[in-house]
């Protein structure tokens, strides 16, 4: 599953693509994005980064608001970062829930 669309405002360019690590990598078997940049009309939010996920772990994203984290996790569940391969499961949950006068 994918979060909701990703505004035309963000760009997103990949210099080398990503690729699924096999065992044989120090990484273990996951993910490896080595180089990406993103940037939000003319704020770059990322910059030649480089993401590594192993499989079987969780992780969290800490920073100021308005870094960059949702548009991230955005951006990988829509798969606009370059290459993500189609079989890994990605479901983007809202962070934000709805005022409801509902009880819990």
């Amino acid at each position: 599953s994918s979060g909701g669309a990703i505004g035309s405002q963000f760009v997103a360019t990949s210099d080398g693509g990503s690729r699924v690590v096999q065992s044989a990598s120090s990484l273990g078997d996951g993910l490896e994005i080595p180089s990406f940049s993103i940037r939000a009309g003319s704020v770059e939010l990322f910059t030649n980064a480089r993401l590594s996920l192993k499989k079987g772990r969780k992780y969290g994203f800490l920073g100021p608001n308005g870094r960059g984290k949702s548009t991230l996790l955005a951006h990988i569940a829509n798969r606009a970062l370059a290459n993500i391969p189609a079989g890994l499961s990605i479901l983007l949950v809202a962070q934000e829930a709805r005022a409801s006068s509902a009880s819990a």
